[in-house]
């Protein structure tokens, strides 16, 4: 049992993975153990678990769901360490969770701004930190005006991702998405999409985009690790449905589960 002073309650002190699961297959499972690994080092979180027993707690989870597609959540907080910012020790509580989940193998998705910019630089970015509220808000703000996602941005405006995803657009049969570098996620769907793209003869350049190169590119996916890739529709009221719509979703979900 996880007692009520876990500072993961608290205070939103630790991490956490979002991982896709079809039949008794885990997607991207190596990446997503290895960014978790790599976030509990940088938070001083223990990792005490050991991947072959975390998988195989997952492996008997889905066999329990009657569905094909299910969700796992690994959330890493750490255990009662005192009150207040400073705590004593790096122990730690692992929860995995699991539920069922209904994969599209084709989907769109509808974009606006976020209400504000965020800021850029460090690395907190780049970790699955369980502090998500200003995302919360930004995407529920959006989705009352009947948006899906919010594109977050810098201060000088350069776009970084949205709330939930990676971002990418293709302009003059270039592949171009953020540069990683501590103000952007390094999702594990937008690592394997890379390899796709590469291994399909496209190039793939990584550069910070702006508002206008997004309004002119021929196609603008989003990926994450729950819907893979998900085709950009509109953003705000331009739509983007005349533009030239590839075949990238369903040969890249072959691809990933081949």
């Amino acid at each position: 049992m996880i007692s009520a002073r876990d500072r993961g309650y608290l205070l939103g002190d630790g991490i956490f993975e979002t991982i896709l699961c079809y039949h008794n297959k885990v997607i991207a499972w190596d990446s997503h153990w290895h960014r978790l690994q790599k976030s509990a080092l940088w938070y001083d979180l223990d990792m005490v678990y050991a991947k072959e027993e975390v998988l195989s707690v997952i492996m008997e989870l889905m066999s329990k769901t009657p569905q094909a597609w299910a969700v796992v959540r690994l959330t890493l907080t750490r255990a009662n360490s005192g009150r207040g910012l400073n705590y004593e020790n790096s122990k730690s509580n692992l929860l995995i969770t699991l539920e069922g989940h209904e994969f599209k193998d084709r989907s769109v998705v509808k974009l606006t701004w976020a209400a504000e910019a965020r800021s850029a630089g460090g690395k907190e970015w780049s970790h699955k930190a369980l502090q998500m509220a200003p995302m919360v808000r930004w995407r529920n703000i959006v989705r009352q005006k009947g948006f899906d996602d919010a594109i977050v941005y810098d201060l000088e405006g350069r776009v970084l991702e949205t709330t939930a995803a990676n971002i990418f657009i293709l302009k003059d049969d270039v592949l171009c998405t953020p540069p990683l570098q501590g103000s952007v996620l390094p999702g594990t769907t937008r690592a394997e999409f890379i390899s796709f793209a590469q291994s399909e003869g496209i190039k793939v350049v990584e550069k910070f985009l702006t508002r206008e190169e997004l309004d002119d590119s021929c196609e603008v996916f989003v990926c994450n690790a729950v819907n893979l890739i998900s085709v950009v529709e509109l953003i705000d009221e331009q739509s983007l449905q005349k533009k030239r719509i590839s075949n990238w979703q369903k040969e890249f979900n072959k691809w990933l589960f081949a």
